[in-house]
């Protein structure tokens, strides 16, 4: 069987988690500990070449980790897969248009500067979406639109669809709630935890409700008035950074692992257990989706 090496690009690091979480019932195993040298080719090249033309002296923190290397890294048997948090939906066809670019020139006759694609060695790239208020057709559209151009043709003519272009496999997933059209992940993720664990939410909830002040999320900016040293709290939409569904999962997990970020919470504590992921209907439906992705 031909090496497959996948590439998932999320919106965010909830996403990675979730999805992580979710493959690993069927049998992919975490594969981080691997030198990124010993990866297959070529993705090793592409790693290891980003890498080194990259000056990091111009880069912060947050854009290293965001710019070289995947999230997570999972795999089974010869099956690959490297999940992405790209950050936003735009990032994401940021992101694609540059990973294709990358995989063209792989796939191509020239090998240019990267190791050329072995012929035991399959690209493919995935790219998993909210679908949020627009729904499904508006987002699906809008990832036409970004990475058509790339491709030389539209990619997609419908949700979940499985294609290949010059060599390149490519799928797309949409997150939505119980309408199939609108909603994110995290209309499937809390549900799922909140299940045989109604009396912990409801508490969390109330106290939530009970201490949750809207003006609070915006912070407190300090600036200098008048040569005085003054702190306001902001005004700006763009300085905020809330969401209450988030802010859910976050106080639940501190019960059971305290100071982690919310992503620790989705892969590690008991509120998602194998059982919950293998009857629920959406996590069925995106372990599927997976399987159908693998074996096209």
């Amino acid at each position: 069987m031909a090496k497959q090496l996948i590439t998932v690009l999320c919106e965010g690091s909830h996403d990675v988690a979730f999805l992580t979480r979710i493959l690993k019932t069927t049998g992919f195993t975490s594969n981080e500990k691997t030198k990124i040298g010993d990866y297959p080719i070529p993705i090793n090249r592409l790693f290891l070449g980003e890498i080194e033309k990259t000056n990091v002296e111009d880069l912060n923190f947050q854009e290293i980790r965001q710019s070289f290397l995947p999230t997570q890294v999972i795999k089974r048997d010869d099956i690959h897969i490297f999940l992405y948090s790209a950050g936003s939906d735009s990032k994401i066809i940021s992101k694609a248009n540059y990973i294709l670019s990358k995989f063209l020139l792989l796939s191509s006759e020239e090998s240019g500067e990267i190791t050329r694609l072995p012929q035991d060695t399959n690209l493919s790239l995935l790219c998993f979406l909210d679908a949020d208020k627009k729904g499904v057709t508006s987002r699906l559209a809008e990832l036409n639109l970004g990475i058509e151009k790339q491709l030389q043709e539209k990619p997609f003519s419908k949700h979940k669809d499985i294609v290949k272009i010059k060599s390149i496999k490519l799928g797309n997933f949409i997150f939505t709630g119980n309408d199939n059209n609108t909603g994110k992940l995290e209309d499937i993720l809390l549900p799922l935890m909140k299940t045989n664990n109604e009396q912990i939410f409801e508490n969390t909830q109330k106290y939530f409700d009970d201490n949750h002040e809207v003006s609070r999320i915006f912070p407190l900016k300090l600036s200098i008035e008048n040569d005085v040293l003054i702190e306001k709290r902001s005004i700006k939409p763009k300085d905020t950074d809330f969401d209450a569904l988030k802010s859910l999962i976050g106080l639940t997990g501190q019960l059971q692992r305290s100071g982690k970020q919310n992503t620790v919470y989705i892969t590690e504590s008991d509120y998602l257990t194998l059982d919950k992921i293998s009857t629920n209907t959406k996590c069925l439906e995106i372990i599927k989706y997976f399987e159908d992705f693998i074996s096209f």
